[in-house]
C-alpha cells in the first residue's frame, strides 16, 4: 500500500510540482509526506527510515519546510461534539477552524479517539524524524491559534510575504 502511494505521489509531483520549483516557485502541497509518515508508520507495518527512502528513491524531494498543525485529539473530539454545525462547515469547506475533523465509518467514538491519538503521536515523531534529516519543521498548536494566524507565522518562518 505505502509503495503505491508513493508512487502515485511521485507522479503528481513530477507532472504539477517539479516544473514549477524549476521555475523558481514557491509550492505549498498539503499533507504528502508527513502525512505519509504519520499514517503509514501508526501500524508499525512500515518505518519512517523506510518511508523516508521510498520518497527519494522516488525521486520526490526533500521537503523545504514542513508546516505540521497540531491540535489535541480530545480538543477535536471536544470542537466536533459542541459545534456540529461548524464542523459540519468546516467539513464542507471552511470556516475557520484550522485543519479538518477527520470521521473513519464504522468505528465507534472511543474508537476514534484512540486512533487519532495514534495518529497525533505519530505526527510528533514525523516532525522529529524529519527535523533529524535537515528538514526545517514548524509546529503550529491550532487549538490557540486561527487560520490567518497560522498562515502568517507559516509564511513568516519561511521567508515570505502576505
Amino acid at each position: 500500500m505505502t509503495g503505491a502511494l508513493i508512487a502515485h505521489r511521485a507522479d503528481i509531483y513530477r507532472e504539477h510540482v517539479e516544473a514549477k520549483l524549476e521555475k523558481g516557485m514557491v509550492v505549498i502541497a498539503n499533507r504528502g509526506e508527513p502525512a505519509t509518515l504519520a499514517y503509514q508508520t501508526a501500524r508499525k507495518e512500515i518505518g519512517m527510515e523506510e518511508v523516508w527512502s521510498m520518497h527519494r528513491e522516488s525521486g520526490i524531494r526533500k521537503p523545504g519546510l514542513v508546516v505540521l498543525t497540531i491540535c489535541s485529539p480530545n480538543i477535536a473530539a471536544d470542537r466536533e461534539k459542541t459545534d456540529s454545525s461548524y464542523a459540519r462547515r468546516e467539513r464542507e469547506g471552511g470556516g475557520g477552524l484550522s485543519g479538518k475533523i477527520t470521521r473513519e465509518s464504522g468505528l465507534k467514538n472511543n474508537e476514534m479517539l484512540e486512533r487519532r491519538r495514534k495518529i497525533h503521536k505519530q505526527y510528533i515523531l514525523a516532525g522529529r524524524f524529519l527535523r533529524e534529516k535537515g528538514t526545517p519543521v514548524l509546529t503550529l498548536d491550532t487549538e490557540k491559534m486561527n487560520v490567518d494566524e497560522e498562515a502568517n507565522l507559516a509564511l513568516t518562518f519561511a521567508g515570505l510575504d502576505r
